[in-house]
């Protein structure tokens, strides 16, 4: 018999910060590869490049608790993803 396991809300969001900190090292990461290159792109290009870059670099050095509600509401989606995963292998163990 399978046993149903309720949504954990403090697990969720512990969950939440773990993908906004994962996600912050991999774009950290994407960011200090890449550059701008003026050679294939107009000037209109780079600065709105730039714009994103910098908008990128602000949220990535955001901590969780200091995400706008929205912000962390896309974290906790990603988050029920993963609990979603966590939560069909407890229970596929608990199958007999």
């Amino acid at each position: 018999m399978k046993q149903q396991l309720q949504d954990n809300p403090e697990l969720i969001e512990a969950l939440a910060q773990l993908e906004h900190e994962q996600w912050s090292h991999w774009i950290n990461y994407q960011l200090k590869e890449c550059a701008i290159d003026h050679e294939i792109m107009t000037k209109e290009e780079c600065e709105q490049a730039r714009d994103k870059w910098e908008a990128w670099v602000d949220l990535a050095n955001t901590p969780y608790n200091k995400l706008t509600a929205q912000q962390r509401k896309t974290d906790r989606e990603w988050a029920r993803k993963a609990y979603n995963i966590i939560i069909k292998a407890v229970l596929g163990a608990l199958d007999p």
